[in-house]
């Protein structure tokens, strides 16, 4: 079993949990557990000193936990407490309701237990020592195509990850963190609970995910190492370009910063900004998704050292970390110890002490992926001359074209995303013969720049000033905004496979009014027989209409023939 260092210190407002305490705790809650090797108990609530306790005194009994988004709704929990059949749910006065909602729903039904509730058994239980080999928590993936499955880590696993870890001497014991994300999945349960518990650092937590309520925490608890995902990031980047961009000489100075490309003199410069953040971050730490090249770039600018890594949760997660003292920004660093990386037709392959057991009841799944001691990752990537690693795209998600072309729909989002502030969320999906774009605007920001028609804003200062730049292919040739924000994974991935619902939308009928004339008459017909779609003054050939090369070069040749006919007969 991995240890918790007699350094560590859990921070909860103005209140300092010591080592001690937390021995204690974990041990309380052990006593009370009746369980036994190899069962499973869920852990259902979010980040809280509890739910460490709850951890480690699963494994002081030689139980598997089986953390749990508590974001789920009762019925996605149903389907974990089925197939991970555990013994216990722990979790919290809060979730009480939705908990017993979710067994209701299940066919197994096992004991709740709410932490509140925990006291100190009288009856003594022997600590049960772990073999390395054996399967020391169940964490099932978020889903980003289907059903979740449950990836079996072993502590050999967990503890290769922060062998790795170590060698990078990314932290130390002097170090502390803010437990942002939540501890069920692979990345902040091994970067934000169990690497910083092994070294002794301090981990601090927050009542609510709020900006202003981060940035409190920063300043208070003087956090040096802040680990996240892309999306928080790009939040402060947004937040700050804005305030910026207010100032002609803070934008003068941003420019000469990018240029000069010297973080000391540019935390002089914007000393500022890293007074808001508390003024001790030694690392921005991102993973679980792709970094913007252009946020890692300019937060670089701004005087912060951005670090980003890339793992799975089968590969407990870490593949692979920037080394602190030889950052390239735009990859995601190179192998950390005891990982072994290789790619085949793109796709990245690994090998090493991380890699998972497999699938929990899942034989066929597992050797879908593992194959003679690689696990093939689906993601696609290189690396360069230096042995560093690049990811390039999800090769399920990649769209090919009945021509045969690849197309990559996060090279598409970024483009979109980047063309205008309105845009707050983005999906490219492939839908009916049309690339379609799914678009969650910033009504903030819509309002603030007092935009009328959305609709047409997005369509000729967003969509088609995006097309402009790309080959005919590659064009959006449909798009429909949602109020609502896309489906996601907790660490920000679209779940692709949910976005039918948002396009099987049947679009508004507007009313508006027609041209008389001949000309306009004869076109509509044309148009209507070629796309398919309602005909309006307005539509735009391609993104309304979905009108690709071919189809465009027709209809030049039919408005030539069809008007020199009309003109004539004239």
């Amino acid at each position: 079993m991995i240890k918790i260092s007699e350094k560590s210190e859990l921070i909860v407002e103005d209140r300092r949990i010591l080592y001690e305490e937390v021995k204690n705790n974990i041990e309380q809650y052990a006593s009370f557990l009746k369980i036994k090797k190899g069962d499973r108990v869920c852990i259902y609530f979010y980040n809280r000193p509890e739910w460490i306790y709850s951890f480690f005194a699963v494994w002081e009994k030689g139980g598997i936990p089986v953390p749990v988004d508590f974001m789920l709704t009762p019925e996605e929990f149903a389907y974990i407490i089925d197939d991970a059949t555990p013994s216990y749910i722990i979790t919290s006065q809060e979730k009480k309701e939705d908990t017993e909602k979710a067994v209701s729903l299940s066919q197994h039904k096992p004991e709740v237990l709410r932490f509140e509730e925990i006291k100190k058994s009288k009856e003594k239980y022997k600590k049960h020592n772990s073999d390395i080999e054996d399967t020391a928590v169940i964490l099932y993936t978020s889903g980003t195509t289907g059903k979740p499955k449950g990836v079996m880590l072993s502590y050999k696993n967990l503890i290769s990850n922060i062998e790795g870890l170590e060698e990078t001497a990314i932290a130390s014991h002097r170090d502390s963190t803010i437990a942002i994300l939540p501890f069920h999945h692979s990345y902040p349960l091994m970067v934000c609970m169990l690497y910083p518990l092994y070294i002794g650092a301090k981990i601090s937590f927050i009542s609510t995910i709020s900006a202003e309520e981060i940035l409190k925490n920063l300043q208070k608890n003087r956090i040096s190492v802040l680990v996240g995902v892309p999306r928080l990031y790009e939040l402060f980047h947004r937040k700050i370009v804005e305030q910026i961009n207010k100032n002609l000489v803070a934008k003068a100075l941003f420019k000469f910063s990018k240029k000069i490309n010297n973080q000391k003199i540019s935390k002089l410069l914007f000393k500022k900004v890293h007074h808001a953040f508390g003024g001790n971050i030694r690392y921005f730490v991102s993973g679980g998704a792709k970094l913007d090249i252009d946020v890692a770039k300019d937060l670089w600018a701004l005087g912060f050292t951005v670090i980003e890594g890339y793992g799975l949760t089968e590969t407990s997660p870490i593949v692979s970390f920037n080394p602190p003292d030889k950052i390239k920004l735009g990859s995601v660093g190179k192998p950390i110890k005891g990982v072994q990386v290789r790619i085949e037709d793109g796709e990245i392959l690994i090998k090493g002490n991380n890699v998972m057991k497999g699938y929990w009841k899942k034989p066929d799944e597992t050797k879908k992926v593992i194959k003679d001691g690689w696990f093939y990752t689906g993601d696609l990537g290189y690396v360069d001359d230096e042995g560093y690693l690049y990811i390039t795209g999800r090769k399920k998600e990649i769209i090919v074209l009945p021509s045969g072309k690849n197309i990559n729909p996060e090279e598409l989002e970024n483009r979109i995303k980047k063309a205008s502030e309105i845009v707050k969320e983005v999906a490219v999906t492939y839908k009916d013969g049309k690339l379609t774009a799914v678009i969650h605007p910033d009504f903030k920001k819509v309002e603030e720049e007092g935009i009328i028609n959305l609709y047409e804003t997005l369509k000729w200062e967003v969509i088609d000033r995006v097309n402009q730049t790309l080959p005919d292919y590659k064009r959006i040739s449909n798009f429909i905004t949602v109020k609502e924000e896309l489906p996601k994974t907790r660490l920000g991935k679209i779940r692709r496979f949910m976005l039918d619902r948002f396009i099987n939308q049947i679009p508004e009928e507007r009313e508006i009014k027609e041209p008389e004339n001949e000309e306009y008459r004869i076109l509509k017909e044309y148009l209507h027989t070629v796309s398919k779609r309602k005909i309006y003054p307005d539509s735009h050939i391609e993104i309304d209409l979905g009108l690709d090369s071919l189809d465009k070069v027709e209809l030049l040749a039919f408005i030539e023939t069809t008007l020199e006919c009309l003109y004539h007969r004239v």
